[in-house]
């Protein structure tokens, strides 16, 4: 089932997920009907997910107010079982924070033929905004033609639907910057915010000589994030090269350059980039890094003229385009308290 859609809560979504991924051949690990943990087609590895609540106050543009109960997604895998990915779960990283939302679709896409992955964006309303979007994924990078393979990912964005005070470090508006997700890290230093995990399968690994575990490199079956041995786009200490979209006309990221274009009118085109993810024999600037492959069939883009749920069309693959949070102008962008992530969003690779 490369592509469905449906609406409800969140459980009613991960139910949709679920049973989108038994269509690609995942398998339910206790036996038909029991639900998650579930594993993936080859490969061997498992995948399960849990949920918490907590409360913070509202503090955004156009809100409510008062108090809100807010309710986080988190992904847990394991390379030896269900239980383990259970385990994890419970303690894994935060995918979303705004699954305390109605939510009034999601879009799930998968493509097999390219690797075993679920790619998921949802939709929901909140007092302040219409049209809110959040991201969450899980599976095996895409390989990009490498003989090697062997990383297996989970993970979301950052932004969540609300502000608390428009400057902590993990509002989605926090200094002019708005994180995406699966960013691994950005700067001059690890992003202990970073909603992406990284696990390398044992066997069929990418890991270069002498191998996981040895000579800096991370080992086999552990998570990975916050910027501990995975970086994505581009190599630490370098800001300006940085997987972190800047407004203020000081320090654009090279990123920027590509997603933030003007529109094509004539062509109806828009600039696609890549989120590869990177591994690192350390966190430094003299680290040594290998491209391990990239979060497949997503690309950021540019959603300059552009609605929300609009498809595209390149050498016979058809698009879909959605903001990484909420679609209005990048000068949004510097305004504390607002839902926004400018004219930035994402693409995903439909497939019917």
């Amino acid at each position: 089932m490369p592509y469905s859609t449906g609406s409800g809560t969140y459980s009613d979504m991960m139910d949709d997920v679920l049973a989108h991924a038994l269509v690609d051949g995942w398998t339910e690990v206790g036996g038909g009907g029991t639900g998650w943990p579930i594993e993936t087609p080859s490969n061997a590895f498992f995948i399960d997910y849990s949920t918490d609540t907590f409360s913070e106050a509202d503090n955004t543009a156009g809100g409510a107010g008062g108090t809100l109960t807010q309710r986080n997604l988190r992904f847990g895998a394991s390379s030896t079982s269900g239980a383990g990915a259970t385990s994890n779960a419970t303690s894994g990283t935060i995918v979303s924070k705004s699954l305390a939302y109605t939510i009034t679709a999601w879009h799930i896409f998968s493509e097999p033929a390219v690797s075993d992955h679920i790619m998921v964006c949802f939709e929901f309303a909140t007092a302040a905004d219409a049209k809110v979007y959040g991201h969450f994924g899980f599976g095996w990078l895409d390989q990009g033609g490498l003989t090697h393979g062997g990383v297996f990912f989970s993970g979301g964005q950052i932004g969540r639907a609300w502000a608390t005070d428009g400057g902590t470090s993990d509002d989605w508006n926090d200094l002019a910057s708005m994180e995406w997700a699966y960013g691994g890290a950005y700067g001059a230093s690890d992003n202990g915010l970073s909603n992406l995990d990284i696990r390398i399968r044992t066997t069929s690994h990418p890991v270069p000589s002498p191998g996981p575990g040895v000579g800096g490199w991370p080992s086999t079956g552990v998570g990975y994030s916050a910027g501990a041995f995975v970086w994505a786009v581009n190599r630490p200490n370098a800001v300006t090269a940085s997987p972190v979209v800047y407004s203020n006309g000081s320090s654009v990221a090279v990123n920027w350059n590509i997603v933030a274009v003007d529109q094509q009118p004539f062509s109806g085109a828009v600039s696609f980039m890549p989120l590869p993810i990177f591994i690192m024999n350390g966190t430094t600037s003299s680290s040594t890094m290998f491209y391990a492959g990239a979060i497949p069939n997503i690309r950021l883009c540019s959603m300059d003229g552009f609605s929300e749920g609009d498809e595209v069309t390149y050498g016979g693959d058809t698009w879909v385009l959605f903001p990484v949070l909420a679609l209005k102008n990048d000068s949004t962008l510097l305004d504390a308290y607002t839902v926004t992530s400018g004219r930035v969003g994402y693409a995903y690779k439909k497939v019917s």
